[in-house]
């Protein structure tokens, strides 16, 4: 077990993967909720805390600092063993990050790909109401630069609005992946292991598949969820952050000492 690590349970258990997660564990995500602060059913071991009240402002709108919508862009193949296109929308109230949506499709066309986010975009303003920093985080590679020129043409014609039909003014980002996917996923280990990110308590149908990439990474089928979540969390990672080098050296030192981390 100790030198085969999440490859353990494969190989002697005959089981995909490692029970609570391989890297990410289900003890690790918070809940949130919009309406309750009496917990809703949770998978076994997740933490039984109530959930944390993400408030509105008096105009409907989440009282939070910024909503991300964050893409990791598809070739633009729809094959079965094509990568999926990677959606989903990420705001954040001062160090806490909560997902309010996981809009994966799976593998998607050209045409389907901008569909798909030019939705995404619509729909955190439906959720998430008026804002002042809505931000389009595109990773670019593959066809996100055709995208990026897509989406920053539709919100400048104003197509893309709010219910009220009012345009939504949000801003393209285009953004450079840091390292290979492990490298991106050890980045926001620190994130979810302390607890700061948060999952919508009692939406399992859509908390459900989300969960089960992350926590299955990098064992897993696909790991484009990994992708975005990552990209946001970095976007918006403070470099000096304290807590997050104690993390990083604690977990460097447990490996250096052939500990389990």
């Amino acid at each position: 077990r100790h030198a085969l690590q999440s490859r353990y349970v494969g190989q002697y258990q005959q089981r995909p993967l490692e029970s609570g997660g391989q890297i990410f564990k289900v003890g690790w995500w918070n809940w949130y909720s919009l309406s309750s602060t009496e917990a809703a059913p949770r998978p076994k071991g997740a933490r039984l805390d109530p959930p944390y009240m993400l408030a509105r402002r008096r105009n409907g709108s989440l009282d939070v600092d910024w909503v991300d919508v964050s893409v990791d862009a598809t070739g633009g193949s729809t094959a079965d063993d094509a990568s999926a296109l990677g959606l989903g929308i990420i705001v954040g109230k001062g160090e806490r990050r909560f997902l309010l949506r996981d809009l994966t499709p799976g593998p998607s066309t050209w045409r389907q790909t901008i569909k798909h986010v030019a939705g995404a975009v619509k729909l955190a303003g439906e959720l998430a109401g008026k804002q002042r920093k809505i931000t389009v985080l595109i990773e670019h590679k593959a066809l996100g630069q055709a995208l990026i020129e897509q989406l920053e043409e539709a919100i400048i014609a104003g197509d893309l609005k709010y219910p009220d039909g009012t345009p939504i003014r949000a801003r393209v980002e285009p953004y450079e992946p840091k390292g290979p996917k492990g490298e991106r996923a050890d980045a926001m280990e620190p994130d979810i292991a302390a607890g700061t990110f948060y999952l919508l308590d009692g939406d399992d149908a859509n908390t459900g598949p989300y969960r089960g990439e992350i926590e299955g990474f990098p064992k897993a089928d696909r790991d484009d969820r990994v992708d975005y979540t990552a990209q946001s969390l970095d976007f918006h990672r403070n470099p000096e952050a304290e807590w997050v080098d104690f993390f990083r050296k604690q977990r460097e030192a447990a490996r250096a000492s052939g500990a389990q981390v």
